[in-house]
């Protein structure tokens, strides 16, 4: 695992290098924040009374732990997930995965432990602990189990109905989607659009213009950085399963390679699009 974890960050040190760099320029924002949100979850979750309100703050723990587990697995294939199930047996394997993942979550033991900077050690916030934990270790079962290719006959019969809607909406599309955007280009995707979202608040803001055209320059680059990596995933993952896009007929290949194109320059030009659009309200 750790062997893993090593050759999939050398594959990517390109991105995670500018990833690291933009953390350090949204570093007084993002930490701010942090300090800010983070103690703020468990004051809320003791002090209410609601259920609504609790239901609604588990529902962020829930979230939050979907996006870490997600992250995690982006660099595992289910092939290998199943070769060390069967390897080294179905308990080990799915302890040594969520050892791993505990190892690598610092921001979810900070983001729950940090409550106690505000609330007091009793049974209300144990509880809370004890809840977000589980919570999070439900959801690295359920993504665990789906990689695995372990369903129950709910998830079958439930699959079932999905694609019998599917054929009806041409949901295929979306499955095709889905496959071009694995093995992380969702996270590619949500940069992206993290950088628009900058780009957009940038160019209403009221910086004096020799920063903002600094910032903007930065952001820029930075953006066009994230889309160029994002088309070269798709092209990749293109590649990987060229030889059954072949079977459907090289029309359709031809047709996936100028759809990446497309969309990859259409996520350049809305670069301009925004400071178009702000710069003239």
């Amino acid at each position: 695992m750790t062997r893993k974890t090593k050759r999939f960050i050398q594959n990517n040190r390109q991105l995670y290098r500018f990833f690291i760099g933009f953390m350090f320029f949204m570093g007084p924002i993002a930490g701010a924040a942090m300090l800010f949100f983070a103690p703020l979850l468990g004051y809320l979750f003791v002090t209410a009374e609601g259920f609504w309100v609790h239901l609604g703050l588990s529902a962020i723990i829930a979230a939050f732990s979907l996006i870490l587990v997600q992250f995690y697995f982006i660099y595992w294939q289910s092939s290998e997930l199943q070769f060390l199930h069967l390897n080294m047996n179905q308990k080990a394997a799915f302890l040594a995965h969520l050892k791993a993942l505990i190892q690598r979550s610092l921001i979810f033991h900070f983001m729950i432990l940090a409550a106690f900077y505000r609330i007091d050690v009793d049974l209300k916030s144990a509880l809370f602990v004890i809840l977000a934990y589980s919570i999070f270790i439900a959801m690295f079962y359920w993504r665990y189990r789906t990689y695995l290719g372990n369903q129950n006959r709910f998830q079958e019969t439930l699959s079932a109905y999905v694609f019998m809607f599917a054929q009806k909406i041409r949901f295929v599309r979306i499955k095709i989607v889905l496959l071009l955007m694995s093995s992380g280009g969702w996270l590619r995707l949500l940069l992206v659009f993290g950088t628009y979202a900058l780009l957009f608040k940038l160019a209403n803001s009221r910086i004096a213009w020799e920063y903002s055209i600094g910032i903007g320059l930065t952001l820029l680059l930075l953006n066009l950085f994230f889309v160029r990596q994002t088309f070269k995933l798709i092209l990749s993952n293109i590649q990987r399963t060229e030889m059954f896009w072949l079977t459907l007929g090289p029309a359709v290949l031809a047709s996936l390679y100028l759809k990446a194109k497309m969309f990859s320059i259409a996520l350049a030009v809305i670069n301009l699009l925004i400071i178009v659009v702000a710069t003239s309200a």
